[in-house]
């Protein structure tokens, strides 16, 4: 699959080959309307967003082989529960799982990449749902529908750590 939806790139344009692009979010669901309208909510607060409509297709987009160089970072990664193939939070525990062995091979690729912070979002309150993504690496847990408020709340503290992140 390819990106769905529309995207919006957080840079100028102008990288030179081997520059990488920071996005602040890519947007995770299976639901193309969740998509399209969680995507137009971030762009509207003034983020860069990306969408994928399956776990396999962001783990394709957050993480690299050892061979390949992404040229894409995201800061944030929003992520469905429920979604055909991986899971959230499975999906999660593979980006965290990914970034974890890249951490012990070399050390220069974690400065050049961090590890995304991560978000769950579900229509699911249980206990169990919200511990399965806390477990799997994710910083916070947003109930569906999300509201713009709380939206904001979870992700300005991430966006603002990752930023710190670059910049050390």
């Amino acid at each position: 699959k390819t990106l769905s939806a529309t995207s919006s790139v957080g840079s100028s344009g102008n990288e030179s080959e081997g520059e990488t692009e920071w996005v602040d979010v890519l947007l995770v669901d299976d639901d193309r309307f969740c998509l399209m309208a969680g995507g137009a909510v971030l762009r509207r607060m003034g983020f860069s967003v990306r969408t994928a409509e399956s776990g396999e297709e962001a783990l394709s987009l957050v993480t690299a082989s050892e061979n390949e160089k992404r040229k894409t970072a995201f800061r944030v990664v929003i992520l469905d529960n429920n979604m055909s193939g991986l899971s959230g939070p499975e999906t999660a525990e593979r980006i965290r799982e990914d970034f974890k062995r890249r951490q012990k091979e070399s050390e220069e690729t974690l400065v050049a990449h961090p590890c995304p912070s991560m978000l769950g979002c579900t229509g699911d309150i249980s206990d169990e749902t919200r511990e399965a993504f806390l477990n799997a690496g994710a910083a916070d847990v947003l109930h569906k529908p999300i509201r713009k408020e709380d939206l904001q709340a979870s992700i300005s503290p991430l966006l603002s750590s990752t930023a710190e992140e670059r910049r050390s």
